[in-house]
């Protein structure tokens, strides 16, 4: 696909940094040809010295600030930002694959067509405009939702499955002249920011669960890129297999887990303006002020039943319905609930399947999906529950439901 680029990391040159990255004292030296000097406020690069956040034990722990520094990418291209679109098409009932009324003007739905994904908007209630076309052979999965403020633009965003491992989340939006448009390709682990606190949202892209990170940002009229696990291995070269967690934002902040010879550590990542700040565990803002910030949504329950509300059997495992309802209730504010499926024989959540979205009211404490289950679905059930856009997720522990559905 012509968009496919964008869903892969770019190599990145992280150029200056592996010299003078030490423990509590860094030197970098970063090329400034990239970015414009004359942006106020912005993220820009500048040879310079940054200062560790803790020296008074020389024994410390690593702490290492690495100026954001990106590659330009060029996404705002018109002739690549413009969609074509068909003229309309007609939808019959049995070809729908995904019906989703995102507002009182706008519906998005998939489709086949001889095999063939597609994707089509409706605005006003006029006719279908075809505007996407897949051939990934998937029959579920596919969705869609709004999104609000990405790099000053607000839209749609679609879901669809790219790969058993693979969310993939295609942001497009409407001009002022009416024309759709594409964004940005990105992944259903995306984290939109601001990091800058200029009123408009960044974005971290995730792959490989936190393996891969990437932080997407603009400058004036410009877009980078800035690879985050690159940055940080080549300040660390003793660090292996880093993993960031995506689902751990809070007050800038990401969790963070390597490995160092034979143990596994944690650390932590903290975004400024301009910088990137490492932090083994021991030297987190454990101490520090503490903020009154609701991270994500407290998952208290999750619940089957049938649809007159009966609860499922449980010998084991939960004895599913053709028709089964699927109930989250959670502590703290929310905004969606996302429900998946994994089947069994997998261990991760690299095969897992997006059964449905839910939006949900400021005052709401629970969630429903109603599911129609698979001939013969036997897996496990779990959810993501999300305030904007942070979330917890509930495929650990108790919640991480075993389900079978013999027909």
């Amino acid at each position: 696909m012509r968009r496919s680029w964008m869903c892969c990391l770019c190599v990145l040159f992280i150029s200056g940094i592996l010299a003078g990255c030490t423990a509590n004292s860094v030197n970098l030296n970063v090329d400034s040809r990239d970015l414009p000097l004359d942006v106020e406020g912005v993220y820009k690069a500048a040879s310079q010295t940054t200062e560790p956040l803790q020296t008074s034990d020389e024994a410390a722990p690593a702490s290492v600030t690495i100026p954001i520094h990106g590659d330009r990418v060029n996404i705002y291209d018109s002739a690549y930002n413009q969609v074509s679109t068909s003229s309309a098409v007609i939808i019959s009932d049995h070809s729908i694959l995904s019906l989703t009324e995102l507002s009182t003007e706008l519906e998005i739905c998939w489709y086949l067509d001889n095999e063939v994904q597609k994707c089509a908007y409706r605005r006003y209630g006029g006719d279908w405009i075809q505007f996407l076309a897949e051939d990934s052979g998937y029959r579920d999965g596919f969705g869609a939702k709004l999104y609000d403020n990405l790099f000053g633009h607000s839209g749609f965003c679609i879901v669809a499955p790219r790969g058993a491992a693979y969310y993939a989340q295609d942001y497009y939006y409407f001009d002022v002249d009416g024309v759709l448009r594409f964004l940005f390709c990105g992944t259903f682990l995306d984290v939109f920011v601001d990091f800058n606190n200029d009123g408009v949202n960044e974005l971290i892209w995730f792959y490989h669960g936190g393996r891969d990170a990437a932080y997407y940002y603009p400058v004036g009229d410009d877009f980078f890129v800035f690879d985050i696990i690159g940055a940080i291995s080549a300040c660390f070269a003793d660090w292996e297999y880093l993993e960031i967690n995506p689902l751990s934002l809070c007050d800038d902040t990401l969790e963070l887990t390597y490995q160092r010879g034979d143990e596994q550590y944690d650390a932590q990542i903290r975004f400024t303006a301009d910088n990137l700040i490492v932090q083994e565990k021991s030297t987190s803002r454990e101490n520090t002020e503490k903020r009154d910030i609701i991270c994500a949504p407290v998952i208290k329950s999750i619940e089957l039943s049938d649809t007159d509300g009966n609860p499922l059997v449980v010998d084991d495992w939960i004895w599913l319905k053709a028709e089964s309802i699927i109930t989250v209730a959670y502590e703290g504010n929310a905004t969606r609930v996302d429900f998946y499926t994994v089947p069994t024989g997998t261990e991760t959540v690299l095969e897992q399947k997006l059964i449905g979205m839910v939006g949900v009211a400021e005052d709401d404490r629970t969630a429903q999906l109603k599911w129609e289950v698979p001939d013969n679905f036997m897996g496990y059930i779990w959810v993501m529950v999300y305030n904007g856009d942070i979330a917890r997720t509930s495929d650990t522990g108790y919640f991480f439901i075993k389900a079978i559905f013999e027909q």
